[in-house]
């Protein structure tokens, strides 16, 4: 019940912002509780500092580029990101939303539907992010070691 009830809540910030490029506060807020519930469930301290410290760089991150890099939405829901998947699996999570965000982005420019400097809604990169580091964060790690041999 617990995941599926987080799943609900990661899918209205996805449509919200893919439709219209806002993030609700009550569903970031609703994820940032769920996540808080499972660090103090399992003790898990590094989801606590995941969530803290990839909150406080998107702050910084909007903050830093005068409020045109990144949402208040997306500062908002990335620290319930953190406290849901630990610090390991959130390094990959923001590793593949900022990649596949980049990808996505760089296409849209490339075949005109987009100029550079123009917004896109990231909330749904970041959500994307987050599930393949739920569920294939270790297999990603391995993959990326392999390219390098170590």
């Amino acid at each position: 019940v617990f995941w599926l009830l987080v799943s609900w809540l990661l899918a209205g910030i996805f449509l919200s912002d893919l439709t219209y490029q806002t993030i609700p506060d009550d569903l970031s807020l609703g994820l940032m509780g769920f996540g808080l519930v499972r660090v103090f469930w399992q003790r898990d301290w590094s989801g606590l500092l995941a969530g803290l410290g990839v909150g406080l760089f998107f702050w910084l991150l909007h903050v830093g580029t005068k409020k045109k890099g990144m949402g208040l939405g997306d500062v908002r829901l990335v620290p319930g990101l953190g406290f849901l998947l630990g610090a390991t699996k959130t390094l990959v999570g923001m590793y593949v939303s900022f990649l596949t965000g980049a990808i996505f982005g760089l296409g849209l420019i490339i075949f005109g539907q987009k100029r550079f400097g123009q917004k896109i809604a990231f909330g749904p990169f970041l959500i994307l992010g987050t599930v393949a580091a739920f569920f294939w964060s270790e297999t990603l790690i391995d993959w990326w070691f392999g390219l390098f041999g170590w």
